[in-house]
């Protein structure tokens, strides 16, 4: 077991100098994201709520730039 563990300390160490993520980072990480993806659910529901208290208003469309061809450029 006193083995296992140096060796587990040194491999920490030579992924932290090449600066690799260790099996701890990516637990840590991974919570963290299951926090924000917890989050994010909640909001959605909030705004899917939200949205359909309110009446929906129809999405406008972008409009096309005609280019302008019969004016001349500058010179």
């Amino acid at each position: 077991m006193e083995t296992k563990g140096a060796i587990d300390r040194n491999l920490q160490t030579l992924l932290g100098l090449l600066n690799l993520p260790s099996r701890k980072d990516v637990r840590r990480l991974l919570s963290k994201l299951e926090v924000i993806q917890a989050s994010l659910a909640d909001l959605h529901q909030k705004v899917d709520r939200a949205l359909g208290a309110e009446p929906a208003r129809p999405a406008r469309k972008p409009r096309a730039r005609k280019p302008d061809a019969g004016r001349p450029g500058p010179g």
